[in-house]
């Protein structure tokens, strides 16, 4: 398994369409792309400095 960061609009968009598929999360419940960004930014910085 590779794990990187998401990088672009449909990458972050096919998140979202996960959050339905795989959790089954109703529209309402679904994390939008625009907190992806932000989550994804602190989760790197939190690997580079070792927390």
């Amino acid at each position: 398994m590779n794990v990187r960061a998401l990088s672009g609009h449909a990458e972050f968009a096919e998140a979202v369409r996960l959050q339905k598929v795989i959790w089954g999360f109703p529209d309402l419940e679904l994390l939008p792309v625009r907190f992806f960004v932000p989550s994804t930014l602190i989760f790197l910085r939190m690997l580079t400095r070792g927390v």
